[in-house]
This record gives C-alpha cells, structure tokens and sequence, in this order.
C-alpha cells in the first residue's frame, strides 16, 4: 500500500506491507471505536484486501485522516518513505523526527529523510496564549 503525502505540497510518498499496517490499526483505538472513523474505515479496506495480489496500492483520497494513519505507522516504526528531493526509499527507521516544540498556535509533528526534507507533517498540539 502506498500514500502520496500531496495535501500540504509535499510529493513525498510512504510505502506499507498491508500486513504490517492491519497489525497496527488491529490496535489502534481509533480503529476500534463504536462510530465509523477514517482509521477503522481504513482497517476494513486493508483487511479486505485480496491477498493474491502482489502489488503496490494507492490509498483513495477519501480518508482525510490518512496523515494520522501514517504518523502511527512511523512511530510503530513500520514502513518506508519515498523523499523526491533525494530521490531515495528510506525505511522508516533512518527517518528523522524532530524534538518537539512547544510555541504559541499550531505545533506539528514533522518527519524528515536522513537529509532533512520535510516528508511528512501532521497537526500535534494547538497552544492558546492570552
């Protein structure tokens, strides 16, 4: 399964064994709740899957959540990311996440290649000052 990560300008794209990420959202609250979110939707999709197919799958751009889907399969350490800066498959583990901070409005969590090109980013915290 694969994901382009275009929805903030990025052209990187991240690559899963479908197994791997069925293992992880199997897990996942989120894909477990009682209402219909995009990570369960996600898990299903995957789950049905034909097995027989060897090949690599664009994710739809119908789950708006697909960043955080991507975000937990970093941190799981699962996966690869595709930088087209570098031009380069990176796995998950040679990926760089910056130490977090903490500034007044949106803080996001960001992953870099080994090259630090911004691949993939998604919204952590909202901080208010008054």
């Amino acid at each position: 399964m694969v994901d382009e990560a275009t929805d903030r300008g990025l052209r990187s794209a991240f690559i899963f064994d479908s197994a791997e990420l069925v293992a992880i959202l199997s897990n996942y609250q989120l894909s477990k709740s009682d209402f219909l979110s995009d990570e369960a939707a996600i898990l299903s999709w995957i789950s049905n899957r034909d097995t027989q197919l060897n090949c690599i799958t664009k994710v739809p751009n119908l789950w708006g959540r697909m960043c955080y889907v991507i975000q937990v399969a970093i941190d799981d350490g699962v996966g690869e990311a595709f930088c087209p800066i570098c031009q380069c498959i990176y796995p998950v583990s040679e990926l760089v996440k910056p130490e977090a901070t903490f500034n007044a409005g949106w803080n996001f969590n960001n992953v870099h290649c080994p090259e630090n090109h911004l691949l993939h980013q998604t919204q952590g915290i909202h901080i208010h000052v008054g």
